[in-house]
């Protein structure tokens, strides 16, 4: 989580889970998943904190909670540490990778990444996404890009819900897209 307001909630929730669960958490706080490793400009949403994103164009929820009517994310900002998705999610060796991929824009980019290098079907077990308006995306981005994922991450493999004119179920990709909530 790349905004600095959610690091104590987030790390209590961890610590709550792990205990109730048994499993390890790891909590990467100020830290963006991204296509390159460094530093980059975070855009912060002081009205909600939910709108943050690296994607400094985009516009926030305002006060009425209309959403891109809202202050741009660039005109508050800070500085935040950021991991490229595919080398860090192809080093994690610790049991399945249960992914939750909301990073407010970014995610066309980071998805073309991973799917290209195969890492999303190696590595990842549980995909959660949520998809953004491709306006929201990096500058160029096709603007049904959404639509594209959706269908080859709902579609490629038989633990997804089968569609009449699928010709064949895949094993190819092991990653099951699961419902955002």
């Amino acid at each position: 989580e790349a905004n600095p307001q959610f690091t104590s909630r987030l790390l209590s929730t961890a610590e709550r889970l792990e205990k109730r669960h048994r499993v390890r958490i790891n909590v990467h706080a100020q830290t963006a998943l991204s296509t390159k490793n460094g530093n980059a400009t975070f855009g912060i949403d002081t009205l909600h904190g939910t709108g943050s994103s690296l994607q400094l164009h985009r516009r926030a929820l305002d006060a009425k909670n209309r959403k891109g009517a809202g202050a741009r994310v660039g005109s508050n900002t800070t500085t935040v540490h950021t991991v490229d998705a595919t080398p860090f999610l192809h080093a994690v060796r610790d049991g399945p990778i249960a992914l939750k991929l909301d990073v407010e824009g970014s995610e066309y980019d980071i998805l073309r990444d991973l799917l290209m290098s195969g890492v999303l079907c190696k590595r990842v077990e549980t995909l959660w996404i949520e998809f953004h308006s491709t306006r929201d995306g990096t500058v160029g981005t096709p603007e049904r890009a959404d639509e594209v994922f959706r269908w080859m991450l709902e579609t490629h493999n038989e633990s997804t819900r089968p569609l009449p004119w699928l010709p064949y179920t895949s094993a190819r990709c092991a990653t099951t897209l699961l419902k955002w909530s």
